[in-house]
C-alpha cells in the first residue's frame, strides 16, 4: 500500500486508469472508462458527466500511464504523520 502512494504511477488498475478519445470530429474526451459495448464507449469526465462515444466515431484511444492520485502526496507531512495515515488507512 505505501509503495502506490509513493510511487502512484508505478502500477495502475485498470478502472483507474485515465482513458483519452480522439474522435473523428477532432474533439478530445478524458476520463475513466466506465462502461463499453460493441457500439459505444462511455467515459467519466473530470466534470463527473458520463460521455458516450461511438465506436465508429472514435479516431484514438490512449490509456494513460500517470496516476490520477498526485506524486509527492505525503511530501507536506511529516514522518510522524505519513506513518499515522498509513496506520489509519491499514486498519480501514
Amino acid at each position: 500500500m505505501l509503495l502506490h502512494v509513493l510511487e502512484p504511477s508505478r502500477k495502475i488498475e485498470d478502472r483507474f486508469a485515465t482513458i483519452t478519445i480522439l474522435t473523428s470530429n477532432g474533439q478530445t474526451v478524458s476520463g475513466l472508462l466506465v462502461a463499453e459495448d460493441e457500439k459505444s464507449v462511455s467515459v467519466k469526465n473530470n466534470e463527473f458527466k458520463v460521455v458516450r462515444i461511438l465506436r465508429g466515431e472514435i479516431e484514438d484511444s490512449k490509456k494513460s500511464l500517470k496516476s490520477l492520485m498526485p506524486d509527492g502526496i505525503l511530501s507536506d507531512l511529516t514522518a510522524q504523520e505519513a506513518a499515522d495515515l498509513v496506520a489509519y488507512i491499514r486498519g480501514l
